[in-house]
C-alpha cells in the first residue's frame, strides 16, 4: 500500500499479520471482518472512560456491530476443517460495561455471533454465554465441533497496541479507529468484487453466485455509509486541533477505495463486451427482460452498486460539511465541494446514456396517449375563447416564426407567440401544454431531444376557425441519429397575432422507430 500519511496514520499495514496472503483466503476474509468488530468493541469501551457518555454514539456502536455480525454471516466465509482456537476478547468484554437497557441489543449480538459459529467455530461461544449470563439471558447451546483448532483469534490490542498510542486529543482514537474499521471493510468489498470477477466468464453458469457477492458488496456499502457518520459524534472544539495536526491525512486518500472503483469498471467492461459479443445493447436488454433474465439482474446490480457508492460518498459529503462548512478546503487540500462529483456523475455512463435512450424512445413510442390518465381525472378541457383571426398576413407571419423559432431552437421566443393560456396538444389527443410555464417545459424536451431539427412548411390550408400547416422535418436526434417525419398542424390564432391553441396531427412511433 502506497506510502501516504492517511495510510501511515490508521495503522492499516499493521494488519498484515492477519492478512497472510496463504490457500485459504476466506481465512483471511473472516479475520478481517472479526478485526474490524474487535475495533468497533474497542471503541465503544472507550467510551465509558468519559464521565460523560455519548449514549448516540453507544447506540451507533452497538448498531454496527449487529451490522457487521449480520454481514458475516451474509459473506461466505466457511473455512472447512479449521476452526479457532478457544479464548477471550478483551473487547468485547466492554458490552458488560452496558446498563440492562441494552438488554435487547445484546441478545441480538449474541444471537447473530452463534449463527455464525454454525459455519465456523469462532473460539469465544464461552464468553459470549457469560456476557448472555451478565444480561439474564439464557445460555445458547452449539453443538460440538471437532474441526482442527488451527485459527488465531485477532487481538487487535496487541497488533496494533491501541492502549499503547499517544493520542493527541480526545478525538484522535475515535477519527483513527474508525477508518481503520472503514479500511477493514474497502479489503471485503474488493474481495467480493474479485469473486465476481474469478467467475464471470459463464454469467448464465454462475449467475446465483455472481448476485450473492453483488448483494454481499452492496450490504457492505450500505453499512460503510451508516458507520462513516459515527464522526458526527466528535466534539468539534477538540476534533479542529486534531485535524490541523494531521494535515495531509484524509480519508479521501484510501488506496483500497481507488482500487475497489477499478475494479468494478473494469468487472463493467467485461459486462458490456460480453453483450456486444451477443449483439446486444442494454436498451435491447431492458426491453426484452423476459428473454435476457440474467442480464436484467446484472443490469440491476451494476446499479445497486453505483447507489452503494454515491450513498457513502453523499454520506461523507454531509458529514464533512456539517464538521468543517460546506466551503472548506479537507485536510489534503481538495474543495469539499467536489465530493459532489462523486454521487452526482454516474459511474457506469453506459447504463445511465440507455435509461435516457429508452426514456425518449418509450416518450415518442406512446406519445399518442401521453398524460390520458390525467386528462380523464382532472376534467380539464383547454378554452381559447377568442375567435380565430381571418388576418392572412397575421397568421403567414405568426406560423412563419413558429416553424423559424423552433428550428433555430429558440425557447423564449417560441413561448412568446403565445398567449398567456395558450397551449399545444401533440399529438392530439395527448394531454396538452397549457400556458407558457408548461409550453417552455415542452420546448425544453424538444432542446434535449434534438440536436439539429429542421422544420419545413410544405403547404398551408386556411378555414374559418383555424390554420392547417403541413409540415415535415429531417432532422439529427441527440444521438446523432437521423431522423425523418412529417404531420398536420391545426393552428388558432388570435387577432393580435398570437397562438391559442396548436393542434398536431402526427405519428411519434415514426420517431420511436427510427431510435
Amino acid at each position: 500500500m502506497k506510502k501516504i500519511p492517511y495510510n501511515l496514520y490508521i495503522h492499516f499495514e499493521a494488519l498484515d499479520f492477519f492478512l497472510k496472503g496463504d490457500n485459504n483466503h476466506k481465512e483471511d476474509l473472516l479475520r478481517c471482518g472479526l478485526t474490524s468488530i474487535e475495533l468497533s468493541a474497542y471503541l465503544l469501551g472507550s467510551l465509558f472512560t468519559d464521565n460523560n457518555i455519548n449514549l448516540n454514539k453507544v447506540e451507533h456502536l452497538l448498531r454496527g456491530i449487529k451490522t457487521q455480525f449480520k454481514l458475516l454471516n451474509t459473506c461466505d466465509f466457511s473455512v472447512e476443517g479449521k476452526a479457532f482456537q478457544s479464548g477471550r476478547s478483551k473487547n468485547l468484554e466492554h458490552l458488560k460495561l452496558l446498563d440492562s437497557s441494552y438488554r435487547n441489543d445484546i441478545e441480538r449480538i449474541s444471537t447473530l455471533y452463534f449463527d455464525l459459529t454454525k459455519k465456523i467455530n469462532i473460539g469465544l461461544d464461552v464468553q459470549m454465554n457469560e456476557i448472555r449470563s451478565h444480561f439474564n439471558l439464557p445460555e445458547i447451546t452449539i453443538g460440538s465441533n471437532n474441526d482442527t483448532k488451527e485459527i488465531e483469534y485477532p487481538n487487535i490490542l496487541e497488533v496494533l497496541k491501541l492502549d499503547d498510542l499517544e493520542y493527541f486529543n480526545s478525538e484522535d482514537k475515535t477519527f483513527m479507529v474508525v477508518h481503520q474499521i472503514s479500511e477493514c471493510w474497502f479489503y471485503l468489498a474488493i474481495n467480493e468484487l474479485k469473486a465476481i470477477q474469478n467467475i464471470f466468464y459463464d454469467i448464465d453458469e454462475n449467475s446465483e453466485a455472481i448476485m450473492h457477492h453483488f448483494k454481499a458488496n452492496y450490504e457492505i456499502f450500505l453499512y460503510l455509509a451508516d458507520h462513516i457518520l459515527l464522526l458526527d459524534h466528535m466534539v468539534l472544539s477538540d476534533y479542529h486541533p486534531l485535524r490541523v495536526v494531521l494535515r495531509g491525512a484524509s480519508g479521501g486518500q484510501s488506496q483500497q477505495a481507488y482500487e475497489m472503483f477499478g475494479i468494478a469498471i473494469q468487472l463493467f467492461k467485461t459486462f458490456l463486451h460480453t453483450i456486444k459479443n451477443e449483439d446486444k445493447s442494454i436498451v435491447h436488454i431492458l426491453e426484452n427482460p423476459k428473454t435476457n433474465p440474467n442480464y436484467v439482474a446484472l443490469i440491476n446490480q451494476f446499479t445497486n452498486l453505483e447507489r452503494s457508492l454515491k450513498n457513502f460518498f453523499f454520506q461523507h459529503y454531509v458529514l464533512t460539511s456539517n464538521i468543517i462548512g460546506s466551503q472548506s478546503f479537507g485536510s489534503i487540500g481538495y474543495d469539499l465541494v467536489s465530493l459532489v462529483d462523486k454521487f452526482v456523475e454516474p459511474i457506469f455512463k453506459e447504463i445511465d446514456d440507455a435509461k435516457y435512450d429508452l426514456t425518449l424512445k418509450t416518450n415518442f413510442q406512446y406519445g399518442s396517449i401521453a398524460g390520458q390518465l390525467i386528462m380523464e381525472k382532472e376534467d380539464f378541457t383547454p378554452q381559447d375563447k377568442e375567435e380565430h383571426t381571418s388576418n392572412q398576413d397575421t397568421i403567414n407571419a405568426v406560423i412563419d416564426s413558429y416553424f423559424e423559432l423552433i428550428s433555430a431552437l429558440d425557447q423564449e421566443k417560441w413561448v412568446e407567440l403565445f398567449t398567456e393560456n395558450g397551449y399545444i396538444e401533440d399529438p392530439v389527443g395527448s394531454r396538452p401544454y397549457v400556458g407558457h410555464q408548461q409550453l417552455a417545459i415542452f420546448f425544453k424536451g424538444v432542446i434535449r431531444f434534438f440536436k439539429a431539427l429542421n422544420m419545413s412548411v410544405v403547404s398551408k390550408t386556411f378555414e374559418k376557425d383555424s390554420i392547417k400547416v403541413y409540415w415535415k422535418s429531417e432532422s439529427t436526434a441527440y444521438n446523432d441519429k437521423k431522423i425523418a417525419y412529417e404531420g398536420v398542424e391545426e393552428f388558432r390564432i388570435s387577432s393580435d397575432g398570437k397562438i391559442m391553441a396548436a393542434l398536431v396531427h402526427w405519428d411519434p412511433a415514426v420517431i420511436s422507430n427510427q431510435l
